[in-house]
């Protein structure tokens, strides 16, 4: 058994040496996470990290993005041409196309009724508190969720 350990070790140990990685200092950032009453990061971990926090994405696009598929049944009540026009140059009009036609999540409640649309500033804000409820909700499928991932497939269309 004391063999196998050592044999590990020996590989772990080489395998920190191909990575250019100090064995002593992994080992130490190690003990210094046990210390801090840390664990270190495991797959798991990583795994239940939302994909839109990875992908390279201007967080501001992707919240004024995904506020508008929210408010989608006020741009289709929206009348002024110039606000909509200047909602589709913030975005993008291929993606702004791609909001206006997409079919809208089942689960997507959204009240109509709200008054008109609202400025890009506080929409932006909308898509922001959005974003940050998808990622501590740590609920698969929740609203916010299904939004987000609906949006992150319509930028990566645009982007193919």
């Amino acid at each position: 058994m004391a063999a196998r350990a050592s044999d590990r070790g020996e590989a772990r140990w080489q395998r920190a040496q191909l990575l250019g990685v100090s064995a002593s200092t992994r080992r130490a950032q190690r003990l210094s996470l046990r210390l801090a009453g840390e664990t270190p990061t495991e797959f798991s971990a990583l795994a239940q990290i939302p994909e839109w926090t990875l992908a390279n994405i201007d967080r501001d696009h992707l919240a004024l993005a995904c506020a508008l598929i929210c408010n989608r049944p006020l741009i289709n009540r929206e009348i002024s041409g110039q606000k909509l026009a200047s909602l589709a140059e913030m975005v993008g009009p291929e993606l702004f196309d791609q909001i206006c036609d997409v079919e809208l999540p089942a689960s997507l409640t959204v009240d109509p009724s709200t008054g008109g649309l609202p400025p890009p500033h506080v929409l932006t804000d909308q898509g922001r508190a959005l974003l940050d409820k998808a990622q501590h909700k740590g609920r698969i499928g929740s609203e916010a969720q299904e939004v987000i991932k609906l949006t992150m497939t319509l930028i990566k269309q645009g982007a193919a």
